[in-house]
């Protein structure tokens, strides 16, 4: 899993490559040696099937996992917002003492 890479509440990612400024959506399932090609999006649910290689930039939905679309610059944002977020929570929740 690369740098700045968003994975969902339940999301599976087994044996397989994410590049760095992916979302994995919630739900979403990776398998084996599948490789999501940098700044994707996978939607909520998607089933990406063994040995997938998904191009860099892509929007996948659906099982088996399908490319839909090309990433927009709103949702690059937005997934760099997400990931910014996440930081935020995470130095919210050490500095009241977690672990």
């Amino acid at each position: 899993i690369g740098d700045d890479v968003t994975v969902g509440h339940s999301a599976v990612v087994h044996a397989a490559t994410v590049e760095s400024g992916s979302l994995v959506g919630i739900g979403a399932v990776v398998l084996d040696h599948a490789v999501i090609g940098a700044g994707s999006i996978l939607a909520a649910r998607a089933l990406v099937t063994p040995d997938t290689v998904v191009p860099p930039g892509s929007l996948v939905m659906g099982a088996p996992a399908k490319v839909v679309r090309a990433v927009t610059d709103a949702e690059r944002e937005w997934v760099a917002d997400t990931v910014r977020r996440y930081l935020e929570l995470v130095a919210e929740y050490r500095g009241a003492g977690g672990s």
